[in-house]
């Protein structure tokens, strides 16, 4: 009211020389696009301190950038660029999400092959040293009863193969003798093998 005559008019010098000055220095794609909302707070920021620096004596609460848009000629294209740059930033956001899910994982199963395949060095390793201080052992043996140390592998090997197997011993006589086998597994041989009372002498059913 005092210190100036038309303070209203004032201000809106002030706000379109701080516009002009502030749309010189910066990308006009970027502030009709995703840089709208920061040109305003710029804005805002730039003609509330010249209007404090010449006393106008106000407070600016808001300034918007509606009427910012490309000409009417080149709208579409405008639109396709700005679509162009808001899809490759979802692309961005979307590889972004896949690695930050890939890449854990991938690591995860590195981890995975790198220890199952050093347990498996491990088995290998330990499995060839036991072979050979087996060896050295039998060698060991085989220095010292040259003549027993085969017998007893041999017999060994024989009864650790017919371990848990049915065996049948048939003496041959010089007689003519039919022998006869009953093959068929028993249901229970704890049930069957059993001795009824009275039938001692005739041995088990």
């Amino acid at each position: 009211m005092y210190n100036h005559r038309d303070a209203g008019e004032l201000l809106k010098e002030v706000a379109g020389r701080e516009l002009t000055k502030y749309l010189v220095s910066v990308d006009l794609y970027d502030v009709m696009g995703p840089g709208r909302r920061k040109a305003a707070e710029e804005l805002l920021r730039r003609i509330q301190a010249e209007a404090d620096r010449l006393e106008l004596g106000v407070k600016i609460l808001f300034v918007g950038l509606h009427g910012i848009h490309p000409p009417v000629r080149v709208a579409p294209e405008f639109e396709k660029v700005i679509g162009a740059i808001q899809d490759a930033a979802a692309t961005n956001h979307y590889a972004r999400a896949y690695a930050a899910e890939t890449v854990p994982k991938a690591d995860a199963e590195g981890v995975q092959v790198v220890n199952r395949a050093t347990a498996y060095r491990t088995r290998l390793v330990s499995l060839a040293k036991a072979t050979a201080e087996r060896f050295l052992n039998q060698e060991a043996a085989y220095q010292a009863s040259p003549s027993v140390y085969p017998l007893y592998m041999y017999l060994d090997t024989v009864s650790g193969s017919i371990t848990n197997a049915r065996i049948y011993v048939v003496v041959p006589t010089n007689a003519n003798q039919v022998v006869q086998f009953n093959l068929e597994d028993e249901i229970r041989p704890d049930l069957l093998d059993v001795t009824l009372p009275g039938n001692e002498t005739q041995g088990q059913p």
